[in-house]
């Protein structure tokens, strides 16, 4: 069994007290006592140690901290997603997916299918999609976290993509399936793809993107929600890019 893995900020040797979320995951959820050992890892600075529980009180755990070392499991090739703000928990759900198929960077756009309101509270909603990504990455044995642009207009969030990527656009009305693309994802240094809201992209979106380099491409006659395209997406990428990526 794997050993237990707990995100925390601020990573060091020595004893450190974990805050509130962690305190309650290792001492409520798992039940982990005096003496009994876990792993913490550090995201942003993709840095991980062994931990054991030195105490438990009423307010925090405090553990004391051995070994800090590199993160044994990160994402190894640049991967952004540019995924249209959605309503309810979709654009949540599309954060957890992305960390764990290794996206390294995460776009909240605006598009003209997206409602207004989002646009206005995304800002105040990262703090939860951190904890998101971070939690994603807990339980996939990921050692860092994607991270998490600003919302940006569509315009802007184009020519955020670093140059030489590989740049996908899914469309429901393409005419290529991403399939045509498999060899040109496979060797890819570095890829970026573009997801609508809900009721998808706009055809000046789509020629939007075609200007900026994407190639828009199909995964088959379904429709598919907006989450479940970027699944979906990312992983076929995965799948292609398998351990090396």
């Amino acid at each position: 069994m794997s050993a237990l893995r707990v995100p925390v900020a601020g990573l060091h040797v020595g004893l450190l007290d974990l805050d509130a979320f962690a305190s309650h995951y290792v001492s409520k959820v798992n039940r982990l006592g005096a003496g009994d050992r876990f792993v913490v890892f550090d995201p942003e600075a993709r840095l991980e140690a062994d931990a054991v529980v030195v105490r438990v009180s009423r307010k925090c755990v405090v553990c004391d901290v051995t070994d800090v070392r590199a993160a044994r499991l990160v994402a190894l090739r640049p991967l952004w997603l540019l995924q249209g703000l959605s309503k309810g928990e979709r654009f949540d759900l599309a954060v957890r997916d992305a960390t764990a198929l290794g996206v390294t960077d995460i776009v909240p756009v605006g598009l003209a299918r997206c409602d207004v309101k989002l646009a206005e509270a995304s800002e105040s909603r990262r703090s939860r999609w951190a904890r998101i990504a971070a939690e994603s990455s807990r339980q996939c044995g990921r050692g860092d976290v994607p991270m998490l642009h600003p919302y940006l207009d569509v315009k802007r969030a184009l020519e955020m993509v670093p140059r030489g990527s590989v740049r996908l656009c899914l469309w429901e009305l393409a005419t290529r399936p991403i399939s045509q693309f498999a060899q040109l994802i496979s060797t890819a240094s570095s890829l970026a793809v573009l997801i609508g809201p809900e009721g998808g992209l706009d055809e000046a979106e789509v020629q939007q993107a075609r200007d900026s380099g994407f190639d828009d491409v199909s995964f088959g006659p379904f429709i598919l929600r907006t989450e479940t395209a970027a699944t979906a997406a990312l992983g076929a990428v995965r799948a292609l890019w398998g351990r090396d990526g």
